[in-house]
């Protein structure tokens, strides 16, 4: 592992994303990084001294009567709030955090994500759901069931130690899903940036210019393994371009949560234009940063870049959810009959398995960072 020393000290990189981490730390830098905190926070203006930073509105022209948080509640944010967002945004963006649950399938549920409460998931066509359920005497666990048995939504992989759930999302639009990210990117960005980005916030709450600008929509994703790793809260960072004549984006937005680490460039400041149109702006993601040195529990990292440009709705993407290291010898199980608590040997069928209650072990946490 490599240390990033030029941002924080406890935070560090993979070996193999060397060459990465230099170019990137290279010609960016971290402005800004936040957490969430686990209390409510205090120091909020009053509703009429407030102003949206997004419309520029206050006041009697719009309410602040929501609650508007800084990174959406669904992924696990209860109190990091700020005052800057009227009642009229936060139901637009509240809209896109719908597409962004949908694209984000049963993750939310499976790493017991607190926003207002667990969610219950339910995939298209009900084939599959899972929910927690509390028992006062065997501990909470997660119920995950499928609809048919004989279907191939489970897979069992013995040479590899892994279950497969595959399901089909509910619909989601993708620009909306970049659209909820590009807005918790906004959200943070400095007060006296935004007006470089007057073009972005119009972007942001109307539709009227989706059909004509695409192309940034780009979203760089790294996954981790599954019950290996998780950021113990949601985290976001924004980095800004050290020269300001370098053909790149001026911010690029990173945010952490559950076992994920999304990148996106921040699109419309007015100095970038100049670079689009040219053709010539370069896109360097930043290495996967971690909040520990040892890397021999973590695994394999997932990297991918997403297109999210498109209007049309997805109505058929399938997803296929990983659990590893969930059976040792699980073809020699003991079965237990929940009524008689008799056990037994019986052979495993894998087709026949209509759920499975499930009790995972402590996941291994992101607490080392500050």
């Amino acid at each position: 592992m490599i240390q990033a020393t030029e941002w924080n000290p406890y935070y560090y990189y993979p070996k193999q994303c060397e060459k990465q981490g230099e170019e990137f730390f290279s010609r960016y830098q971290v402005i800004f990084e936040i957490g969430c905190p686990d209390e409510k926070m205090k120091g909020l203006k009053e509703t009429n001294l407030r102003t949206c930073r997004f419309c520029g509105k206050k006041k009697p022209y719009v309410t602040f009567h929501k609650v508007a948080h800084v990174i959406p509640e669904m992924l696990g944010n209860r109190f990091l709030v700020y005052d800057q967002e009227c009642d009229d945004c936060n139901g637009i963006f509240g809209r896109y955090e719908n597409d962004l649950a949908n694209y984000l399938g049963i993750s939310r549920t499976i790493q017991n994500v607190h926003g207002k409460k667990i969610p219950v998931y339910k995939s298209k066509f009900d084939e599959i759901v899972a929910r927690f359920e509390k028992d006062s005497t065997e501990g909470d666990y997660l119920s995950i069931k499928r609809s048919e048995v004989g279907k191939d939504n489970f897979e069992f992989d013995k040479e590899k130690n892994q279950m497969y759930i595959t399901y089909t999302k509910n619909p989601y639009v993708p620009l909306k899903v970049f659209k909820a990210l590009m807005r918790t990117a906004l959200a943070i960005m400095p007060q006296h940036e935004l007006k470089n980005y007057k073009f972005a916030l119009e972007f942001l709450r109307t539709s009227k210019h989706d059909d004509k600008f695409m192309g940034f929509g780009i979203v760089h994703t790294y996954t981790l393994p599954l019950l290996t790793f998780r950021f113990e809260k949601p985290s976001a960072f924004l980095f800004r371009k050290k020269n300001p004549k370098d053909p790149l984006f001026s911010h690029l937005f990173v945010i952490c949560f559950m076992n994920y680490e999304f990148q996106l460039f921040i699109p419309f400041h007015e100095s970038d234009i100049e670079h689009c149109i040219r053709g010539a702006i370069e896109t360097p993601w930043m290495p996967p940063i971690l909040g520990r040195q040892d890397p021999t529990e973590i695994g394999e990292i997932i990297v991918a870049s997403r297109d999210f440009n498109s209007l049309d709705k997805k109505i058929d993407d399938v997803d296929k959810l990983i659990i590893p290291n969930l059976f040792k010898d699980y073809e020699t199980m003991p079965f237990i009959n929940k009524e008689t608590d008799e056990i037994y040997e019986k052979k495993f069928e894998p087709e026949k398995v209509i759920g499975m209650n499930l009790q995972f072990i402590e996941v291994k946490e992101d607490n080392n960072k500050s």
